[in-house]
């Protein structure tokens, strides 16, 4: 994972150029969403927390608009409304399932991701709304990060 998270970003934490066409096709199916799902689930500013084997926590940004995903970095978000974290095992585990949906709430169910609010009202909004747009956001993360480990094995290769 570390070797991932090295190779997609860049000495600032940006994302490298090479892997930003996962975001454009990430977007486009989010695009495809209902209004109202895409309403709850964009506008959030997300800090995703790896707890590696090693004993470090990777931090992963990522702001959402209404048009989609805008901004994915390696570093601590300012001002989180979301925050989802996981450990390394279980984050590797979703990344290469052939269901990472299914994958997502089976970590979710045993606890090896979890989720909230930053607030006291993101914490309401996370926990009313996370069973409508949990399995649509975990398959667009996963789908972004699926097609960036695929660049990288091609750039191994």
């Amino acid at each position: 994972m570390e070797y991932y998270l090295a190779e997609g970003f860049n000495e600032k934490g940006e994302l490298q150029p090479y892997y930003q066409s996962n975001i454009a096709v990430a977007n486009a199916q989010l695009q495809q969403a209902p209004e109202f799902i895409r309403g709850i689930l964009l506008n959030e500013r997300i800090q995703g927390k790896i707890l590696m084997e090693s004993g470090k926590t990777e931090l992963i940004g990522i702001e959402l608009s209404k048009e989609g995903i805008q901004h994915v970095f390696r570093g601590e978000m300012d001002n989180p409304t979301l925050q989802i974290t996981g450990n390394e095992a279980a984050v590797v585990e979703i990344l290469n399932a052939d269901a990472p949906v299914d994958a997502a709430v089976k970590a979710i169910n045993a606890g090896s991701i979890t989720y909230g609010g930053v607030s006291a009202m993101d914490e309401v909004k996370a926990e009313s709304n996370f069973a409508i747009t949990t399995k649509l956001f975990l398959v667009n993360i996963a789908s972004f990060m699926s097609g960036f480990l695929e660049k990288v094995y091609s750039t191994l290769s």
